[in-house]
């Protein structure tokens, strides 16, 4: 019986492995890799354009990217309106089978005025995996970490990493109120459906930097001023 069940495991750690060298080699094969010891990841044929990209057409629904409001924004280092990111570049967000492992990422920012929450844009691209798609949260601040959640999106169909600055948009149901000069935080995970998926957050275009904070399965821990990824939050 012993024997039985080490089998199995051994089995299963077998076909753990082997999936996620094939999720490594799909990849590679798109030339994408990570570096800092694999909290970013970068696209190695996109380099020629990774300061600015247009935007995509497309959203993480499928559906035309809509036009923000103007003079809605709340907090915007996108370049509106036209969805300018770092091409190439971006923080990897990915799960806890996939081939970087668990990466989950959390930027925060502080609203430049008070009003309720109508849409947010980010830009998280597919790398590889299973299930294209990225769980966004919006988070109180806890202590300079990540908090109480406000509301989650499960966004599927990503634009992919490394084909210009992907746009998706999280539109709130719940649209709380954010209040001017309080820290939120913004977070790019993954759930029980994408555990192996890997994805990629675009870094902004315009310098902008700001506290981050990243969780590899232990927790969220601080990680100091670092340059944001792009997104845009609006009224």
């Amino acid at each position: 019986m012993k024997n039985t069940i080490a089998h199995s495991l051994f089995a299963l750690a077998l076909f753990a492995a082997a999936s996620m060298t094939a999720l490594a080699e799909d990849a590679q094969s798109k030339g994408i890799i990570t570096i800092n010891g694999g909290r970013t990841t970068v696209a190695m044929r996109s380099l020629s354009n990774n300061t600015s990209a247009t935007k995509h057409t497309t959203g993480s629904s499928g559906h035309a990217v809509p036009a923000p409001p103007p003079a809605g924004e709340i907090f915007d280092n996108y370049q509106q309106p036209g969805f300018l990111c770092a091409n190439g570049t971006g923080w990897t967000v990915s799960g806890p089978a996939s081939a970087p492992g668990q990466a989950w990422i959390a930027s925060a920012f502080t609203p430049a005025k008070t009003a309720r929450l109508h849409r947010i844009y980010i830009a998280v691209g597919f790398v590889a995996g299973a299930v294209n798609g990225v769980t966004v949260k919006l988070a109180k601040d806890a202590a300079g970490l990540p908090g109480a959640v406000m509301e989650t999106w499960n966004l599927a169909a990503l634009p992919a990493f490394g084909a210009g600055c992907p746009t998706d948009v999280a539109v709130s149901v719940r649209r709380p109120t954010l209040s001017k000069n309080v820290q939120y935080w913004l977070i790019a995970q993954t759930n029980a459906a994408t555990v192996g998926t890997w994805d990629a957050w675009n870094l902004n275009s315009i310098g902008d930097v700001g506290p981050l904070a990243s969780n590899a399965g232990a927790g969220w821990v601080a990680a100091g001023m670092q340059t944001r990824g792009a997104f845009a939050v609006y009224k």
